[in-house]
């Protein structure tokens, strides 16, 4: 991260082009493709009553 940083820093704001710079870091996305099904101990109260 401190590269990064240093990077942004010294060398994009360094241009007279560049008002303001930002960066923010992304360590790791997971996302899931798929529904787990639901166990069979969990309360059923959220459904809508019939």
């Amino acid at each position: 991260m401190d590269s990064v940083y240093a990077f942004v820093i010294d060398c994009l704001t360094e241009h007279r082009e560049v008002a303001d710079a930002q960066a923010t870091m992304v360590y790791e996305h997971v996302q899931s493709r798929c529904i787990e099904p639901s166990s069979p101990d969990r309360p059923r109260s959220y459904r809508k009553a019939r």
